[in-house]
């Protein structure tokens, strides 16, 4: 997720800001600010991975430079961004699923930097915490919902999230998640496109015979069965796949 194609929209945030209370302002800017931390990490990762129709073994060294900044609380309310920068280090040896090396098998870390997280949260009374903005949410072993955490480029979501734990002995989790696209993929012939324009309204439709969509089919193993539930990432990256017949 690059700066330019996932630009968070601050104004959904403005809201909120509005809406803070007296002691937000004057002094308790004061507070958001010098009890506010700084966090820098670094993170080498490695991954090589051979393929029968790639006539390359690719390797990846890649480096991860992350920034973060969460200010103090006032009154419950505190804020947070986060900062990712990726580099490839000793030269490109895989397919980055940007950098056309084609030869190579895919390693999905491209270089880029990248607004990770940035949200307004307040943490209420009654073990309660609301969260606005973009957002890591990992839910049990990440199995339908997580951070993809194992890739350097990470997977958040543009979110409201509620969670509450104040019923003993449970957490309860909503979340209104925005850019959550459905795709159908298809063959031209397959359907009537007008009948599912009507009766799935935003659906995306993705016509697999088309010549334009060859190099993001290139991403699906040729081994996986046709018939199988896809989770993709807003850079068109190919995360997990699921039978269609899964159970959630």
């Amino acid at each position: 997720m690059q700066m330019g194609e996932r630009a968070f929209q601050m104004k959904r945030l403005l809201p909120l800001l509005i809406l803070l209370p007296p002691a937000a302002a004057g002094e308790g800017l004061a507070t958001l600010v010098e009890d506010g931390k700084a966090g820098l990490e670094l993170r080498y990762r490695y991954e090589s991975v051979e393929q029968d129709d790639r006539p390359l073994t690719a390797g990846a060294n890649t480096l991860r430079l992350r920034l973060n900044l969460a200010s103090g609380s006032v009154n419950g309310f505190s804020a947070f961004a986060e900062f990712d920068h990726v580099q490839a280090i000793g030269g490109e040896h895989h397919d980055d699923t940007r950098n056309g090396l084609v030869n190579y098998p895919v390693v999905a870390d491209p270089e880029g930097t990248d607004l990770n997280q940035a949200y307004l949260q307040y943490a209420g009374a009654g073990n309660t915490t609301v969260r606005l903005g973009r957002q890591r949410i990992v839910l049990d072993n990440e199995r339908f919902v997580g951070s993809v955490g194992w890739r350097q480029n990470e997977q958040t979501f543009d979110a409201f999230r509620v969670e509450t734990k104040a019923i003993p002995g449970a957490t309860v989790n909503y979340a209104y998640i925005d850019r959550v696209q459905r795709v159908f993929i298809v063959r031209s012939d397959c359907c009537n496109m007008e009948f599912l324009a009507k009766e799935h309204p935003g659906l995306e439709v993705v016509k697999a015979d088309d010549p334009s969509t060859r190099d993001f089919f290139a991403l699906f193993p040729a081994t996986e069965p046709s018939h199988s539930v896809y989770v993709v990432d807003p850079l068109g990256n190919l995360m997990m796949r699921y039978p269609a017949d899964a159970k959630p």
